[in-house]
């Protein structure tokens, strides 16, 4: 509760992250992580995700358990086209900074100092804007795509398949550089593109295979829903 009667619900851990909604007092809402200041929370009524000050919360004795663990992106709609849907992993909040005509920025930035941060692209493709998704493409169109990243970094590139059938490709640099992992797709005429980089506050600037795991795990949930 607060004096003006209401609290707001925020994407991310601070007064800067964008407002989701605004709650009345008596609200109650199950907390699934914290930081110094702030409860991440899950609102049991709408499955909705977000973050809460805790100078306006009250901890009851009783907790309901939490009807998901993850937060879901179905509500970002690409320029009219579609809904991307995905996971993010535990620990993570998303953070939109454009989403203007047909292309989309945002970030998954770790709650706990030192995690590994996640950046998402979405932009049409006049290259493939007659590519349904990444599925269709033979092998002669593969191996462009590869060549692309592999003109601008020495990548070791290999594929996985989402729950849902989605081809990804997945670039991840070798050398000594500092290390990352580009996970791409393509859907009505649309790159989709998932890059996991190392946190500068981390101590060791390179990316663990446990990290790159749980990336490329969270994204196996990866889906699309077209327009109706």
């Amino acid at each position: 509760s607060r004096p003006s009667g209401w609290v707001n619900f925020r994407v991310g851990p601070g007064e800067a992250a964008s407002r989701i909604c605004t709650f009345p007092d008596g609200k109650e809402l199950q907390a699934i992580g914290e930081t110094a200041k702030w409860y991440q929370a899950v609102d049991p009524q709408t499955n909705t995700v977000g973050f809460i000050s805790k100078n306006f919360v009250t901890v009851l004795p009783k907790a309901v358990t939490p009807t998901i663990s993850v937060e879901r992106l179905g509500t970002l709609n690409v320029n009219g086209k579609f809904d991307l849907q995905c996971r993010i992993p535990a620990g993570y909040s998303l953070q939109v900074s454009n989403m203007q005509g047909s292309r989309i920025i945002a970030s998954l930035n770790p709650i706990t100092a030192g995690k590994p941060v996640l950046y998402l692209s979405i932009a049409h493709s006049e290259l493939y804007s007659d590519v349904e998704c990444l599925n269709d493409l033979d092998e002669e169109d593969l191996a462009m795509l590869e060549q692309s990243f592999r003109e601008m970094n020495d990548v070791d590139i290999s594929y996985g398949m989402t729950d849902h059938g989605t081809k990804l490709l997945v670039a991840r640099e070798i050398g000594t550089d500092t290390d990352f992992v580009d996970i791409v797709t393509l859907y009505k005429g649309y790159s989709i593109e998932f890059v996991m980089t190392p946190n500068q506050a981390a101590a060791d600037l390179s990316l663990t295979d446990a990290q790159i795991k749980t990336c490329i795990d969270f994204l196996s949930d990866l889906d699309f829903i077209p327009a109706a």
